[in-house]
């Protein structure tokens, strides 16, 4: 097979304007521009490929996501319809029943109407299967519920005492009810890493799945010794069709020694540890988002820090001094003002980058100038937008109006990377771009629908390729530019706007260092 690929005849959007041609040989792109300029360097032997009017786009970048959570919600226990007790109860039985070995592992549901004494408890659970430790995560991923075996495997009783940042439910004679919030979940996530992961090949399916939307390359939020160990197996087997830039659990990443991050795994261009990821707060979803005032529709919290100051400071500053970036997550206003004065504070000298601040859920317009002088990079997550419908109800209309703020975080000079934070929410960057562009989803509903907060369809585009290189770091460059590595999308579709109407159906070919790693007409054969 050539090594040398001449595409032509057809639309190529470079990341900030338009071309017709490129030539790639071996990983990289080595020109690009006119039909007539390109065909003149064809060298011998090199394949040409007819484009016939299609659109040629960058590689996609979701920058945040969780690999090792994909894995979860393939193989476990499908709760993403649960909405009551019974449903998920019965979800569960129904999946143990057909998997009648091995832990019992869940994500996805959600009692949105109801509060936490509506959740299901230990008891709950313990009717599905006793003997085997069963963990069911809220669509959030930021709570969970465990049955009295699972409670058991982690160390989890009576006498254990709320973690910092985290929290133990309990009943009325102090016993733990099986929910567990924030960091309380520790234990119980590597009981399910390790259940998801126990074949390595559970991550290469997500590869083959994240390459039929086009996506390139990804930040893997969180990882853990399981997924790094899972990701270092699968990478020696041959290489990713995805560059994947790691992001360490802070938890692990304290634990270890520098010259022990630096062994973690061998870098690649297409598997590397870029950063650490630490936490501000919580979710919307389960009221430990951190907010400056009380939530709306309950007066009694207004959420909960994770990760306290003092242990983030020592740590991000490590953490750059090594050279790893700083991912901090931050969804209510009061945590995205703390992400701000932490990462400043932790910053070892003066022109290194500021780091990556994780959602920015709900920004207020006094802050929009103080994050753009920072050079913070906010990694957002367009389909939050259309998912969190119902917001305005958790936070109050007029506190709503500045949620997910993009238009306006834009304008005030504020670099946005886009990524999907799957599984905790639909993974389809098309449509993350669609929801950005139009503020609601197929059928109307948004979490702020202000039409000021929009954006263009090619500032979209740009969000899932150059900015989100500029997020996760090279070799990932989300422009198609002589000498950039070879990553690029061919959509069944004329224009890029027409490419986001039809949507992941229009990924004709992705391609990752020069090497077709998805076929749509293969895909279907």
């Amino acid at each position: 097979m050539s090594s040398s690929h001449l595409f032509r005849g057809g639309r190529v959007f470079t990341g900030t304007g338009y071309a017709e041609a490129f030539l790639v040989e071996g990983d990289w792109f080595v020109a690009v521009g006119s039909d007539a300029e390109i065909g003149r360097l064809r060298p011998d032997g090199c394949e040409v490929h007819d484009l016939q009017g299609d659109v040629v786009l960058p590689g996609l970048i979701d920058a945040h996501l969780h690999l090792a959570e994909m894995a979860v919600q393939e193989s476990g226990v499908a709760l993403a319809g649960a909405s009551s007790v019974t449903e998920i109860i019965e979800a569960a039985q129904a999946w143990s029943t057909a998997h009648p070995t091995g832990p019992i592992i869940g994500r996805g549901w959600n009692i949105r109407d109801g509060r936490e004494d509506d959740w299901p408890t230990r008891n709950d659970l313990d009717r599905i299967d006793a003997r085997r430790p069963a963990i069911l995560y809220h669509a959030s991923g930021h709570a969970a519920v465990a049955n009295s075996a699972a409670m058991q495997e982690i160390g989890i009783g009576r006498g254990s005492r709320d973690p910092a940042g985290g929290r133990i439910g309990r009943d009325r004679d102090g016993d733990p009810n099986g929910r567990l919030w924030e960091s309380a979940l520790g234990p119980a996530t590597k009981l399910a890493h390790e259940a998801a992961l126990a074949d390595p090949s559970a991550l290469i399916r997500q590869f083959h799945r994240l390459s039929s939307f086009g996506i390139t390359a990804v930040g893997a939020m969180n990882s853990d010794p399981v997924e790094l160990s899972a990701l270092t197996v699968a990478s020696a087997a041959s290489p990713l069709p995805v560059r994947v830039a790691c992001y360490l659990n802070l938890d692990w990443f304290g634990r270890l020694s520098d010259s022990a991050v630096a062994g973690l795994v061998a870098p690649t261009e297409r598997l590397r540890v870029a950063g650490v990821k630490a936490f501000i707060d919580g979710a919307f979803g389960t009221r430990t988002a951190w907010l400056t005032e009380p939530y709306s529709d309950d007066r009694s919290t207004s959420g909960m820090p994770v990760h306290s100051r003092d242990l983030l400071l020592p740590a991000l500053a490590r953490a750059q001094r090594i050279g790893l970036t700083p991912a901090v997550h931050a969804l209510g206003d009061r945590a995205v003002v703390e992400a701000l004065q932490i990462l400043e504070q932790a910053r070892p000298w003066p022109d290194r980058p500021l780091g990556r601040i994780e959602h920015a859920g709900l920004v207020p317009p006094e802050h929009y100038r103080t994050i753009a002088r920072s050079g913070a990079q906010l990694v957002v997550q367009p389909i939050f937008v259309a998912s969190d419908y119902w917001l305005a109800q958790r936070l109050g209309p007029e506190r709503a109006r500045w949620a997910y703020p993009f238009g306006s975080l834009k304008r005030a000079g504020c670099r946005l990377a886009g990524s999907s934070d799957a599984p905790f929410d639909l993974l389809d960057p098309w449509m993350g771009m669609w929801v950005a562009v139009r503020r609601c989803d197929p059928v109307g509903r948004s979490a702020n629908p202000a039409s000021a907060e929009a954006v263009s369809p090619e500032a979209a585009m740009r969000m899932y390729t150059a900015e989100g290189a500029r997020a996760i770091g090279p070799p990932a460059q989300g422009t198609i530019t002589a000498g950039g590595p070879a990553d690029f999308v061919r959509l069944a579709a004329p224009s890029l706007e027409r490419g986001l109407e039809v949507g992941a159906p229009a990924v004709r070919e992705t391609w990752v260092g020069g090497v077709r790693v998805y076929s749509a007409s293969r895909a279907s054969s």
